[in-house]
């Protein structure tokens, strides 16, 4: 078993065991609403703030990153 796959492993247990609100809005961290000239919409941009709220307070922030 490679490091990376150890890694994934120990993420997706603390995952379960700690339940981050990611689990509930992933779509905020992978937003694809963007214009047409590639810039962030104002909805995006509001999505990209509360994604890094919300991480910030994470209790597996260290591991997810």
């Amino acid at each position: 078993m490679q490091e990376r796959d150890r890694k994934l492993i120990k993420l997706l247990y603390l995952a379960d065991k700690e339940d981050p609100e990611c689990r509930y809005n992933p779509d905020i961290f992978f937003p694809e609403e963007f214009t047409e000239q590639g810039t962030a919409t104002r909805e995006t941009r509001l999505a990209a703030k509360l994604a890094k709220q919300m991480c910030a307070r994470c209790p597996i922030q260290k591991e997810c990153l």
